[in-house]
């Protein structure tokens, strides 16, 4: 019951369309008052995602609120769909993925 596996099909519009995105969810004893672990099974090459799979987002770390529900946790959809600078875990990859994307709309 505490842990979860979860699917995330690729946003429209963007390099992830179309991927299929394996999902593990841990929800720690004290859940509500901390924050779940989310992390990808699936490798996913995001900015905001380091190289042990865990998800840089402010609402699993210092944003979190008991008030949050695990379905504001799901949207993590659109936030693979854009990257927060200032949460960027790996600046290099940051440079590739925008170069990626401006070499997608300028095809």
């Amino acid at each position: 019951m505490f842990h979860w596996q979860a699917i995330i099909m690729g946003p429209p519009d963007n390099p992830y369309t179309g991927g299929v995105f394996l999902v593990t969810i841990h929800f720690p004893p004290d859940y509500p008052f901390k924050p779940p672990k989310v992390a990808f099974r699936t490798k996913v090459f995001h900015p905001n995602i380091n190289s042990n799979d865990s998800i840089c987002l402010d609402i699993l770390k210092e944003q979190w609120s008991p008030a949050l529900t695990i379905s504001k946790v799901s949207k993590i959809k659109k936030k693979m769909k854009k990257v927060m600078k200032t949460l960027t875990l790996l600046e290099k990859i940051f440079g590739l993925w925008i170069n990626s994307l401006i070499s997608i709309v300028l095809c």
